[in-house]
């Protein structure tokens, strides 16, 4: 068995620093959200301190919401807003989004902190076959291989709980004295209800490249106004 003996703690501005990189992608669609009503009202949106980029946790909500929170804008717009699916069900990286910013503005800090990221038992494997090789009672054939043996075993577990001195990492269930040359490998994660990465900076490029594909997909829809 292999636990943890020592957990250095993540900096303490970590969640604070990911929730500013969410706002400021969630403050990216509410500006291009006034750009679209402002750009179609030729400057005079009726409501303009309620304009906001809709996002919903269904689709019912989305359609019953999104109309007041872009009032004045064209139907072109709208279609090109709806066709973006912003709501949990169509594009769950933009729910997520303004969901996570949701909590972290309402509510607490988001859930960030380092954890575990899967165990990589290649190099397990590997030493078991040399020992296997090496024994005059166990002849195994060689297996070849173009570099060394990878085979990571997930956990439903990666991702939502934070590490702690005395964790188990690892158990290859034998009397075989641990081996200290094993490396293993972790992340820091994000855990929320409902949403959890293993990975943090995995998760802010995919909310970006969504936002961006958002902005790509509506700035034809930002004319120059008289």
């Amino acid at each position: 068995m292999y636990f943890l003996q020592r957990v250095t703690p993540a900096p303490e501005m970590l969640p604070a620093m990911v929730g500013d990189a969410i706002q400021c992608l969630v403050t990216t669609l509410d500006h291009l959200a006034w750009a679209v009503v402002n750009s179609d009202t030729l400057e005079n949106p009726p409501n303009p301190g309620k304009v906001y980029f809709p996002v919903a946790g269904n689709v019912t909500s989305y359609m019953a919401t999104r109309g007041e929170k872009l009032k004045g804008a064209s139907a072109a717009s709208l279609a090109a807003v709806d066709a973006v699916m912003p709501y949990k069900g169509g594009d769950d990286r933009i729910w997520e989004l303004h969901e996570l910013n949701r909590r972290e503005k309402h509510r607490a800090l988001l859930t960030v902190g380092s954890t575990t990221s899967g165990i990589d038992i290649g190099q397990y494997m590997e030493a078991l076959l040399d020992s296997a090789q090496g024994s005059q009672q166990n002849k195994v054939a060689t297996v070849p291989t173009t570099g060394p043996l990878s085979f990571v075993l997930k956990s439903k577990d990666d991702g939502k709980v934070g590490l702690y001195e005395g964790m188990e990492v690892f158990s290859d269930l034998s009397s075989n004295e641990p081996n200290l040359r094993f490396k293993f490998h972790f992340n820091v994660g994000l855990a929320e209800h409902q949403i959890t990465h293993v990975n943090v900076s995995s998760a802010l490029r995919g909310y970006h490249a969504a936002v961006k594909a958002v902005v790509e997909n509506l700035k034809v829809f930002v004319r120059d106004t008289p």
